[in-house]
């Protein structure tokens, strides 16, 4: 579902809810996989080799080595989640100067310098475009905050939506 949203300086930004399993399928196809925990053998009273867990604490190596991987893991997903929804969720937007929606930032627009060298998104994020939406195009943190409820959790809707909604199936 679109909604469009009027920012504070009258440009308006028709937004699109990212369903959470579309960024899921997004991850799978770009290869962003977590982790699977490694599990410790030990040899059993009986003889036979069992596989436990590791404890959280554990200092073993390959438990620290998949605790790195875990965390590396996690800092690539939010990146690509954060690229990913403002990418697909801001769909077009107009300046109050202009009569035209825009869906790609100006021609002469340039993600600033330490922002091009921090390679904030995946390769597969158009960063210019996720840059000049965030950086450029919304200048008000305020602003900001209504895009991203919008992208995250999409229309609430009320007590009384809800209530219609149930006795129309009641008929």
């Amino acid at each position: 579902m679109n909604k469009v949203i009027t920012l504070s300086d009258g440009t308006e930004v028709e937004c699109y809810s990212v369903p959470p399993y579309m960024i899921i399928d997004a991850q799978r196809k770009v290869g962003i996989a977590q982790p699977i925990p490694p599990e410790q053998e030990v040899m059993s009273a009986a003889g036979h080799i069992e596989k436990f867990p590791y404890d959280e604490d554990s200092d073993d190596p390959i438990w620290l080595q998949y605790k790195e991987s875990l965390a590396a893991f996690e800092a690539a997903s939010m990146n690509f989640c954060n690229g990913f929804m403002w990418d697909a969720g801001v769909t077009r937007w107009r300046t109050p100067d202009s009569k035209k929606w825009e869906i790609d930032p100006p021609k002469d627009y340039v993600l600033p310098r330490p922002l091009q060298r921090l390679e904030m998104y995946h390769p597969c994020v158009d960063a210019r475009r996720v840059g000049y939406i965030k950086y450029a195009l919304i200048k008000d943190p305020g602003d900001n905050g209504k895009i991203l409820q919008f992208l995250y959790e999409g229309d609430s809707l009320s007590s009384s939506e809800v209530d219609g909604a149930v006795e129309s199936f009641q008929d």
